[in-house]
């Protein structure tokens, strides 16, 4: 009787115990869910905080590139409206002076102007492109990914052409200066040369302002990829372990209820009078 009480209390205390764990398990795994949840948002910003400053470097090198598009605009205005003055010069001193005079003074109040302009704005894309790179220095020491970069040597392109378009539009402004003052052989020649090299010049560099454009498209394309990709495996990853630890919940509210099932029945037996020993009878005498 001792025996059988022993092992029914015993497995009463197992049956406690497991609903204990069961009950403890459950908590964690409901908690574990709501960390889930409630860290998934932090650790998608700390994972997008790089791309998000590599956006705003973007921002910035994108504004360069369409101010040195604004200007260059400008630019090709006035190099039309020269060209349209240059038509008008001929071979006579007099009636070229004027003339001169209407194309020096374009160049100096509205096209040199530009120039400045525009070499500012190659100065914001340099500058913007160095702290790009450096973000993305920052991001690479990770290995989310292959992204594109700001291609330098387009951008020491842009600057040498923007350079020669400088260079080109001075020597306009000097051919004119010197053809106002002193009488010289081949002016309308001279000045319409001058002013093709101006125009060549500006085409330089609006090929190279499109190559530029097409590549920080590639750069923002890129980064928009990775950033996406990772944003969205951090999402699934927690729906996945929200799953995982719901079935863990759920498993463990069957458990407690197979274990307080399993108590339920033990009581019941153990309210039950214990079997009776049959005597022991002794052996016949012969």
């Amino acid at each position: 009787m001792t025996g059988h009480r022993a092992r029914i209390i015993a497995s009463q205390v197992a049956a406690i115990l497991v609903m204990i764990l069961s009950v403890a398990f459950f908590v964690v795994c409901v908690g574990s869910i709501l960390g889930i949840w409630a860290l998934n948002s932090p650790i998608v910003n700390t994972v997008s905080a790089p791309f998000n400053f590599a956006d705003t470097a973007l921002v910035r090198l994108s504004g360069g590139l369409e101010r040195v598009n604004t200007r260059l605009d400008g630019a090709r205005q006035e190099v039309a409206g020269v060209r349209q003055d240059v038509v008008q010069l001929g071979d006579n001193f007099e009636q070229n002076a004027p003339i001169l005079t209407r194309i020096s003074k374009r160049i100096t109040t509205t096209l040199e102007p530009q120039l400045q302009s525009l070499n500012e704005g190659v100065t914001t894309i340099r500058e913007a492109a160095a702290s790009l790179n450096t973000i993305l220095d920052l991001i690479n020491t990770v290995r989310f990914g292959f992204f594109n970069r700001p291609d330098q040597t387009i951008i020491d392109r842009l600057g040498a052409r923007v350079d020669d378009f400088e260079a080109s539009v001075v020597q306009l402004l000097d051919a004119v200066n010197d053809r106002r003052v002193a009488r010289i052989e081949g002016t309308a020649t001279a000045i319409t040369g001058a002013v093709d090299r101006v125009d060549n010049g500006l085409q330089q560099v609006q090929m190279v302002v499109s190559q530029l454009d097409a590549n920080i498209k590639a750069v923002q394309a890129s980064l928009a990829r990775i950033k996406a990709t990772l944003i969205m495996t951090i999402n699934l990853l927690s729906v996945a372990l929200a799953i995982m630890f719901g079935w863990l919940a759920a498993s463990e509210v069957s458990l407690f209820q197979h274990a307080r099932d399993w108590y339920g029945k033990l009581r019941g037996t153990a309210a039950l009078p214990a079997p009776a020993v049959a005597p022991k009878l002794d052996a016949p005498s012969k």
